[in-house]
């Protein structure tokens, strides 16, 4: 008989006890999801965290980047003003240097036609160039000096005589004017004479020593 009790009682007895142990083993694994559950929430706080600080960083750096283009927007704006400006100014520069080149040249024509006119002149005045020393080396030398300055020389030959001291012009009738201006371009060292004999050249210079 008090076996059968004890029977009983097991029976009864024993599923209290294991019911126990099984809620101590799920409040376990309630401990350890909700340790998890918090680490997991501060590794996602933590993120935040630092994608704020990043997302802040990255901001400040925008911002940098774009004060800096603005400065460079404005100098590039100001450069091409000041570029502008030179332009403008050399503009400016150019067409009065070009007012003044016109007004020059409008100016120097009716000097231009008259130097034209003098050196036709110039050419269709019939020269003789004499050596009046005795050496055809002064009468060639003179040629080539008068050569230069736009006379045409039309003969070279030796005068009557080779004792003259100062180089001579002598002018036919009607250019008595060229001789002056050939006398005052070869200098203080000659003389102008009228022509005694009877030429066809309007000019006869007889050159001295060294002429």
């Amino acid at each position: 008989m008090f076996r059968v009790c004890l029977l009983i009682l097991f029976v009864f007895v024993a599923p209290f006890f294991q019911g126990c142990g099984a809620l101590e083993f799920f409040k376990g694994d309630s401990k350890e999801e909700s340790k998890e559950t918090g680490a997991s929430k501060e590794e996602v706080t933590n993120e935040v965290t630092r994608l704020k600080i990043e997302n802040r960083d990255l901001k400040k750096e925008i911002d940098i980047l774009k004060k800096a283009n603005k400065e460079i927007r404005e100098n590039n704006r100001t450069e091409i003003a000041k570029a502008e400006g030179r332009w403008e100014s050399l503009n400016k520069e150019l067409r009065k240097s070009k007012e003044q080149n016109q007004k020059i040249t409008n100016n120097n024509k009716p000097l231009k036609e008259k130097f034209q006119k003098f050196e036709k002149n110039l050419l269709e005045v019939k020269i003789k160039v004499l050596s009046g020393d005795g050496n055809l080396r002064s009468a060639k030398q003179m040629a080539k000096r008068l050569t230069g300055m736009g006379y045409k020389i039309e003969r070279i030959a030796y005068a009557p005589r080779s004792n003259f001291k100062k180089t001579s012009v002598y002018f036919s009738p009607k250019f008595e004017n060229e001789g002056r201006r050939l006398v005052s371009s070869l200098g203080a060292n000659t003389v102008l004479k009228p022509l005694t004999w009877s030429s066809i050249f309007d000019l006869v210079v007889v050159t001295a020593k060294n002429p």
